[in-house]
């Protein structure tokens, strides 16, 4: 008598494919796509993981990507798309909308995270319009420089909790927005887009962002006058705060900190082609301590900086590690994370940097608080 064939169950080859898909980039895809050819019943899985984030790029007008292919051909697959970029280059004679692709776009049931990158025509705006008002949406970047989306398409949705603002403008429309955006994170570039937003009002002057459930804020140089007003109306939640860089108004708006801060990020690369000293960083820094001296709750501190050749051999860099080891400036430190670029790329880094780094940054090293990383 034959011995019954072992078969899984269900849930074991879900975890199976589950850690395939969760495993190294390199070949990921490739394995999950062979497995859904090779057995028809796992393929749903397969592509439930294999079509959850799409990317589809238009360019000189046309949407060359493939993946458009495989959608109109098996329009079940739409069904697993949670996250969307969307990147359009700028089109030719006012093409660029591929009727295949709206009908793709306008399937979309269950998306979470959209990113919008590049020029769109006017005919994408309905679908475009729908997917930021799926009520399953999360996420948005808008990372563009033209399009016909009106401004006050953005509070809408309600259940926007992640918004990152990097492009120029939006139409500007005559309609007010009706409801505050109550979003967890905020990014902006400090473009008129995200400065428009941040100074935007509903009609009984109420500001349209309510920074209340507000974590995490990641802020350009130019948004620095609105950080004080943002701490001051109360953001309770917050714990991180990034800038690309220090300035005045930077170290004024941190004074109203609250409590719950735990993590300063601080991008002080190229700006407009000017890179800040490593002497202007350290006293920007010793500022920005002293104002903060007995209210100073900053766990995590990334600095993100470029070197240049005349900062091989400061002094600085002492000023800028004797003020980082002293526990009544940084009382709560706990990580120090620098990653440095040289501007010259022969010979980086340098010996003298390295040795001034490792002598002056010894107690952060021996206390375990300092992890460097050359770029």
């Amino acid at each position: 008598m034959d011995k019954p064939k072992v078969q899984l169950p269900f849930d074991i080859w879900d975890l199976v494919i589950h850690l395939l898909a969760s495993g190294p980039s390199a070949g990921k895809s490739t394995a999950l796509s062979r497995l859904g050819q090779t057995c028809h019943t796992l393929r749903p899985l397969c592509q439930r993981y294999l079509f959850s984030s799409v990317r589809l790029r238009c360019s000189a007008g046309l949407w060359h990507n493939k993946l458009i292919n495989i959608l109109k051909h098996s329009p079940e697959v739409v069904g697993y798309i949670t996250s969307l970029h969307l990147d359009c280059a700028r089109p030719l004679d006012g093409t660029g909308c591929d009727p295949t692709l709206l009908y793709i776009l306008s399937r979309i049931k269950r998306l979470k995270h959209l990113s919008l990158q590049g020029y769109f025509v006017k005919a994408m705006t309905p679908v475009l319009e729908y997917l930021i008002k799926l009520p399953t949406l999360i996420e948005l970047t808008i990372d563009y420089y033209s399009t016909e989306i009106p401004f006050s398409l953005l509070f809408h949705n309600q259940n926007l909790k992640i918004l990152s603002l990097l492009g120029r403008r939006l139409d500007m429309d005559n309609q007010r927005p009706h409801n505050q955006l109550r979003l967890r994170e905020f990014r902006s570039s400090g473009l008129p887009l995200s400065q428009q937003v941040l100074s935007s009002q509903l009609d009984d002057g109420t500001p349209v962002m309510d920074f209340s459930l507000l974590e995490r804020i990641h802020l350009a140089r130019e948004d620095a006058p609105y950080l004080e007003n943002i701490l001051k109306a109360g953001a309770p939640c917050l714990s991180e705060i990034s800038f690309t860089a220090i300035d005045p108004g930077v170290a004024h708006g941190l004074q109203a900190a609250i409590p719950g801060l735990k993590t300063l990020r601080i991008n002080e690369g190229k700006h407009k082609n000017f890179c800040t000293p490593i002497a202007a960083i350290a006293t920007e820094l010793e500022q920005l301590s002293s104002l903060l001296l007995g209210r100073n709750s900053i766990e995590n501190l990334f600095l993100y900086f470029e070197v240049e050749d005349s900062d091989r051999r400061s002094e600085a860099w002492k000023r800028l590690a004797m003020n980082l080891s002293k526990k009544d400036a940084w009382p709560a430190l706990k990580r120090v994370s620098m990653k440095l670029r040289g501007q010259s790329r022969v010979g980086w880094p340098h010996r003298g940097l390295q040795g001034i780094l490792d002598s002056s940054f010894a107690f952060l090293r021996s206390a375990g608080l300092l992890h460097l990383e050359y770029v």
